[in-house]
This record gives structure tokens, C-alpha cells and sequence, in this order.
């Protein structure tokens, strides 16, 4: 049926507050799935790259729709997925959702199926009174109200799916009214927001002053206080990058998405940092097993000790922890025999390495279980 917006945020929430929680691999999975593989590609079923409002199962009726069945205010939609996508591409930390949510932004501002007049369908902006074309319902009217919008059928009557036709309307039941505007106005506000990024530098768990380098465009050079923290409000959003910071003759390095109004609070250990990666079957069979490979490097001044948990969603994992003791510029490797269910879905692997000391490092990577 219909799809909320905001449907998941509590797994971003609780993956945020618990990273090595025994169901953190489902909660990513969950993530993950709705991203790349509902709205990444739904996105790509319809010219104005807008996010469907329901999806069916049905054999007969069903399918991807994208203006059913909604009984009233299908404009706000588009404005909660465009603030939800945001806040999506802040949580992974990816650029490529920024125009996925600027399309549907601009489904309010002309790019819409528009109006039919004269034979021929021409663009109006949703916003009442606000540019040089905008659907008049007829009336006054407040200026910055949104219509209700397009939707299959009339405002206020719902018909069953199976009988409706997934196309747009905006013949009858239209009103401006400020509420639909809210939508809008809170993802554009987001839209235009700053990209803040903090810093902490550690080295052996106390706070040290080291150097910080942001390339985006250009590289900006700052340094961390006696605290061991920077924090940078004015870079340039809609970039790709990387930040560093160096002490001691170290230098850690990680990538970096300017997301806007998102932000990112990297605390940074020299003394113990590691670099995780996983290798696992890009598919697995039904009721198969296959083998991952997580890489652990120890890029800091210490030994890393501690353990590693790999947790699995769609598959289980044969060895679950495995105690970790490594020297500083080695590495350790570590294979796992993996094995799928009986249910074709994607999969997701999570490796969770906690430090005697209490610091967290994940990697994660997501396959497929097939037939």
C-alpha cells in the first residue's frame, strides 16, 4: 500500500545509537534495500524522477504507482521524500540522492505533468501566486499555498486500485492551502542549509591538537584546539571529497560528502585506527553457502586488540567473533563461510570490530540470495 516518507528513520536512528547491536545488519539491510533498490530505481520508471506513492503485488493491478491512491494532499509527498532523501544521503554519507531529491522538488515548481489547455499540456508551478505561471484554483487564494495536486482520481473519493488508472489528475477538489506548503518549504530550507563537519583528534584516547585538511574544490587547512576539536560551518555543499587529519607523522584519511544541512562528527584515534574491508558473493544461491573475506589494517601508532562480530541479515554466518591482535602497519584477514536461506533477497554482511579501549569500526556490504 502506501508508502510513508519517513519509514525509516527509526533504523537510522537506532544504527546511529547502537552500530554493534546484534540486529544492526538487518536494520542497514533494511536501509539499504529501500534505498538503492525502491527508490534508486523507481526513480528511473517515470521522466520527473519523483518517488512512487504506493507499490502493489497484485499479478493483475499491481506495479509501481506514482499518483495513486492518495484521498487528499498528494503534493506533500513529494516534499517529505525530497527532506526524507536528504536526510538519507546525510545518514550514508552519498551525494548521488541530492538530485533525487531536488526532482522532486521540482515537481512543485513546473516540472509536473502541468495542465491541460488548449489541446496541448503546459508547466504551472503548484505554489500559489509564486512565478510567472501557477495553478489558480479559482479563487484569492494565500500566496505560498500548495494545491492538493495531482493524484489518479478526485480529491476526497477513493476508487480501488484495481479499477483506477495510474495517471495524473488535477481536474477536481483543488484548493491552495498553506499546510501542503510545509512539505516544501522544510525540504528547500534543507536544501540550501550548511554542511557542518566536526573533528575530534585523539591520540591514545586523549585529546591532542593536530592539523585537519577538507579537499573539496580547493583544500582548506584548520587545526584542532587543545580539546583535539575543529568544527567547519562554511564549506561548500555539494561537493566530493576527502578529509585527513595528521599527528605525530601520521596521517588517517576518509572520504567526504557535503551533504546539505547534513553534518558528520569524525573522531579520530591516531594511536588506534583502523581500516576495515569486506569482500563477499556479489549473489549466493537458495540454501547456498559462499565465503567473505573482511580486511583489517591497522593504520594508527598501536596495536589494535580487541574483537571482530559479523553479523548477518538474509544469511548466516559460520564463525560469529573472532579475537583480534594487530601491529601497527599490518594487517589481519579473516574468511567466513556464509549461507543463505530459502528466500531471494538482498543480504547484508556487517563487520563490527569493538576495541579493548571501547572504539567501534563497521564495514558493511550487501549481496543478493537467488536462485
Amino acid at each position: 500500500g502506501h508508502i510513508d516518507a519517513l519509514n525509516v528513520n527509526g533504523f537510522t536512528e537506532l544504527l546511529r545509537m547502537k552500530p554493534d547491536h546484534p540486529k544492526a545488519a538487518s536494520w542497514l539491510n533494511v536501509v539499504k534495500t529501500y534505498t538503492d533498490r525502491y527508490v534508486r530505481k523507481s526513480a528511473g520508471l517515470n521522466p520527473l524522477g519523483i518517488h512512487p506513492i504506493s507499490v502493489y503485488s497484485n499479478p493483475e493491478y499491481g506495479g509501481v504507482k506514482f499518483f495513486m491512491n492518495l484521498l487528499h494532499g498528494a503534493t506533500g509527498h513529494y516534499g517529505q521524500m525530497s527532506g526524507h532523501l536528504l536526510e538519507l544521503a546525510d545518514f550514508l554519507n552519498d551525494q548521488s540522492l541530492v538530485p533525487l531529491a531536488k526532482a522532486n522538488l521540482h515537481f512543485y515548481t513546473g516540472l509536473n505533468p502541468g495542465i491541460p489547455e488548449s489541446n496541448r499540456w503546459k508547466a504551472y508551478t503548484l505554489i500559489n501566486k509564486v512565478g510567472p505561471s501557477y495553478y489558480n484554483t479559482g479563487g484569492e487564494g494565500i500566496k505560498g499555498g500548495v494545491i492538493n495536486g495531482f493524484s489518479a482520481g478526485r480529491n476526497w473519493t477513493l476508487r480501488p486500485v484495481a479499477v483506477e488508472k495510474d495517471a495524473p489528475d488535477i481536474a477536481g477538489g483543488q484548493e491552495d492551502w498553506v499546510a501542503h506548503s510545509h512539505p516544501y518549504v522544510g525540504a528547500v530550507a534543507r536544501l540550501e542549509a550548511p554542511f557542518k563537519l566536526t573533528v575530534k583528534t585523539l591520540n591514545g584516547g586523549k585529546p591532542v591538537a593536530a592539523e585537519v585538511n577538507v579537499t573539496l574544490s580547493k583544500t582548506k587547512k584548520v587545526k584542532t584546539d587543545s580539546q583535539g576539536i575543529a568544527v567547519l560551518e562554511n564549506l561548500q555543499i555539494n561537493r566530493q571529497g576527502t578529509v585527513s587529519v595528521t599527528h605525530g607523522g601520521k596521517t588517517i584519511t576518509r572520504k567526504l560528502a557535503t551533504i546539505p544541512g547534513g553534518t558528520l562528527e569524525w573522531t579520530v584515534d591516531v594511536a588506534q585506527h583502523a581500516d576495515l574491508s569486506l569482500s563477499i558473493p556479489k549473489t549466493l544461491k537458495l540454501n547456498g553457502s559462499g565465503k567473505a573475506t573482511l580486511t583489517i589494517s591497522n593504520a594508527g601508532l598501536s596495536a589494535l586488540k580487541g574483537s571482530v562480530v559479523l553479523l548477518g541479515a538474509g544469511v548466516s554466518v559460520k564463525t560469529s567473533t573472532v579475537v583480534v591482535d594487530i601491529a601497527p602497519g599490518t594487517t589481519q584477514t579473516i574468511d567466513v563461510d556464509v549461507t543463505s536461506g530459502g528466500q531471494v533477497m538482498p543480504y547484508m554482511l556487517r563487520a563490527v570490530l569493538k576495541l579493548d579501549s571501547g572504539t567501534v569500526f563497521v564495514a558493511n556490504k550487501q549481496g543478493l540470495t537467488g536462485k
